[in-house]
Formats: C-alpha cells, structure tokens, sequence
C-alpha cells in the first residue's frame, strides 16, 4: 500500500469500422459548401475549395469504465461511484446515445478481465454494477496492456493455434460494442506499465491502429510514457488528472475534444466523373477544426451527354462528418465542322429578310445579311461561334447540332458595325417554328436592331460536315 497513490486514466476512442451513409452524422460536423452543380464539358475540369470540419463530439458512443481492482484502489473507488452519476449526466448532455459498460483486471493469473457489466442504456443498470465495486484480495500484478486489449472485444491465442483452450490464451468478451457507435474505453490504475505476458505493446498498438481506436492518457505525475508512442499512433491525447480521480468527469470529456483523426474524402457511385483532391488526405486533424480541400472534378474526353449527380462523403477516420452532393450536366459536344444555313422573312413587323450560312468553325467563311426598313447589315468577319444541341429543338435531317450562336463584324449602310446572333433549326418545314435571334449594334456603341423571332416564310437547316465525294446532307435554302 503507497501512502500517496498516484492515479492515471487511458482513454481509448474507437472510430467505427463500417459507417453507413444513413447514420447520423457527427454533431457539428459539416462540409461547405455541401452542394456543387454545373456544366462541364466532356474533357475539361473544374476547382472547387471543399472546407470540412470536424465535430467537438461525437453522436453516439459507447463508454467502457475499465478499473484496477487491486488493494490499493478502494479509495478510488469511493469517489468513481460518487461520481458515476454526473459522469453518465454530463457525457449525455453532449451525446444523449450514449451506453455504459463496466469491467475490472486485478492480475495476469487472478481475474486479469472481469467484465462485470455489458454495455447498457440503462443508466441504473450500469450504476449498480459501479457501486458493486469491491477489492480483489488476489490482484497483485495489474496487466493494463493484457485489459486494454481485451476490452476492444479481442480474444487472445497466444500459440495462434485456432482456439482459447490453452495456456496463455484469452478468450474474447461480449463487450456489446455497437457498430456505428464511437467506442470508448477508460482504464485506470495506480500502477506503470509492466508486461507479464500475452499481447505486448506493439500488438496492442497494432490492434487499435487496425482496428481504428485511439488512445488519451489521463495522467497523473509518476505515470510512466510507455504507452506514449501508441497515443501518438493512434492520434489520441495526453492529459493530466488528480490523485484521487476527482476531476476524472471533466478529465473525460477533455480528452474526447483533444482527439485527432485522418480526413478524407470518399466519391460514391460518380463514374463517370473522376473526383480527386489535393491534398488526398490530411492526418492529426484536431475535433472542431476546420481544413480545406482542392476538390477537382473532371469529366473524360468522350463522356456522353447528359446530367451525372453523385455524393461525396467525407470522413474523420472511419466515422461520417459530411457529405456534400455534386450535379454535373455534361452537354453535347460542340461541332467544329458543319452549318447552318438558310432564312427568309422574319415574324417581325416591319418585315425582316436575312439569309446566312454560318460555319462551325470561325475560320470558315460564313457569310450573313440582314435587312429592314432601309437598313442592310453585311457580315465580313467572325469573331466567335457554336454549334450547339438545344434539347428544345428537332433538327430537320439529324444533324449533331441544331443551333449556331456567334459574333461578328461587318457593316451597316456601309459604315462599321458589329452583331450577335443565334439561329435554330426545329425541322422541316420551319416556317414559325426555326427561331432566329439577332442584335446589331453600330459605330456609336447604340443597339440598332434586336429582335428574337420566328421564321414566316423560309427554312433554317442545321448540316453535318460534308460526305465522301463533298456533297452536302439536307436541302439547300428554302
């Protein structure tokens, strides 16, 4: 018996191995912007700043209280059940699904796990078995890395010989663990670190790295680093604690907002989008703080058309923090060779006349001439153009495109002007149903003409490139 007992906690967070995208997510987790929807063409990309935080505390957990039960703990145990109470009240303040469990090691060969208490919901059901708590006069040795392990729900076959029947071995205990809850274990004893058989400390370590656990030391002044290096592999916390475990409640939730974790990013069902992000993952990321990812989104050359959605989730080691939901419309692929061509007299009134061929490709010689009133506009130069598939339109004899879109110069009775036009075919006859925009604008910078319009007596026909032999598909103009 040491006349002033030194007193530390471990605490073991376990971040579930499988997470359903149905759970909920963590309590103040969030991804911004968490909604991402625009077009892309098939071959090119876009950046996006994805911000992921991570929460102060998780939504569910399931808390084992691990006790050493040797003669120099009764007094400890005293203040643990007077404090049991506020320890389950102040965790549920923060998570209200919460369950308990309880559990005790006294020496590797006398009782060196003792569950005495599955984990429960039921608040009396746990505090009961806490305030059952009594020495074992036959704990001398206390094997804290042994009763760490085993509390995870892991058997040991020391001669890994298949079974638990041996020397040496232990079996595994129904611990309860949920497999969506964020597991807890916090083990205290008065004792170092001392190894005295079964796992050691790199097996343990390897057992919570594995298994997605992380470890918080609660420690009072004379407890040993032994296990320091697994805190740090786990991304867990070193705390202090008092002597005589009073502050063990605040202590707890302490080490829970202190824990770190791995953030990455998981695209789920996107083909055939390709999502990446710089960086792939960050490590040692703190609860309740805030980092940024590149998100790019790329859609492959060759992707058809049409509008791709798609989630993405986002995790702090295996536990869901957000997930954000992307939309990509992909359009037709914009022809470079082919025409458009046609005209006639406009729905307009006075009555507008234009005819035009308009290529695909502003290289081309496109030729277009716009009269009303006493107003003629010739186009000499283009300066940008499309040829585009409008879903709302039906081109005549099944060209790719059914709209040319462009800009150009040229002049207006003569003197330097400019024009932005738009020109659809929507079959054949098109007599009020091709659709004709244009806006001419002269030398002094004033808009002279714009009208959107259909055709009353013409044709506008949309024409692939020409076939074998230079011949071109479709009538000629109307």
């Amino acid at each position: 018996m040491k006349a002033s007992k030194k007193l530390f906690m471990s605490v073991l967070t376990a971040g579930v191995l499988s997470y359903s995208a149905t759970s909920d997510v963590l309590i103040g987790g969030s991804v911004s912007p968490d909604y991402y929807e625009d077009t892309i063409n098939a071959g090119d990309s876009v950046t996006i700043t994805k911000t992921v935080t991570l929460p102060e505390i998780t939504p569910k957990l399931d808390l084992l209280l691990l006790l050493d039960e040797s003669g120099s703990y009764d007094d400890d145990f005293a203040t643990i059940q007077s404090l049991a109470p506020t320890l389950v009240s102040s965790i549920r303040s923060y998570v209200p699904d919460s369950n308990f469990g309880l559990a005790t090691f006294g020496d590797y060969y006398c009782d060196p796990f003792n569950l005495l208490q599955p984990l429960t919901s039921d608040e009396n059901q746990w505090l009961t078995a806490v305030n059952s708590l009594a020495i074992n006069p036959c704990a001398v040795d206390e094997p804290l890395i042994l009763a760490i392990y085993l509390a995870t729900g892991l058997g040991w076959d020391d001669n890994q010989d298949g079974d638990y029947n041996d020397p040496g071995d232990f079996e595994p205990y129904p611990i309860g663990w949920r497999p969506d809850a964020t597991r807890v274990i916090v083990a205290s004893t008065d004792e170092e670190t001392q190894y005295y058989g079964g796992p050691t400390i790199s097996d343990l370590q390897d057992a919570l790295v594995n298994g997605g656990f992380k470890l918080i030391f609660l420690k009072a002044e004379d407890a040993d680093d032994q296990l320091d290096p697994v805190i740090a592999a786990t991304g867990g916390a070193a705390l202090p604690i008092s002597s005589d475990s009073s502050d063990i409640v605040d202590a707890i939730l302490a080490g829970l907002g202190q824990l770190t974790f791995t953030v990455t990013a998981n695209p789920v069902n996107c083909d055939p989008l390709v999502i990446t992000f710089d960086p792939p993952e960050y490590t040692d990321v703190q609860s309740g703080t805030s980092v940024d990812f590149q998100e790019t989104i790329e859609v492959p050359a060759g992707t058809a058309s049409g509008v791709y959605e798609c989630d993405v989730e986002f995790y702090a080691d295996e536990t869901l923090v957000g997930v954000q939901h992307v939309k990509i419309t992909v359009p037709a692929p914009t022809p470079t060779s082919g025409y458009i061509d046609g005209g006639g007299v406009l729905n307009t009134f006075p009555p507008t006349r234009t005819f035009f061929r308009l290529y695909c490709d502003a290289s081309e010689n496109s030729l277009m001439s716009v009269w009303w009133r006493t107003n003629l506009f010739i186009l000499t130069s283009v300066d940008s153009v499309s040829c585009t598939d409008d879903p709302a339109y039906d081109p005549s004899f099944g060209a790719s495109f059914d709209t040319n879109c462009g800009t150009g110069s040229g002049t207006l009775n003569g003197q330097p002007a400019t024009i932005e036009w738009c020109v659809s075919d929507n079959g054949f006859p098109g007599m009020n149903r091709d659709v004709v925009s244009i806006t001419i604008t002269d030398n002094n910078g004033d808009v002279v003409y714009d009208e959107t319009t259909t055709v009353r007596y013409g044709n506008i026909t949309a024409r692939g490139s020409a076939p074998s032999g230079g011949r071109d598909t479709g009538p000629g103009p109307q």
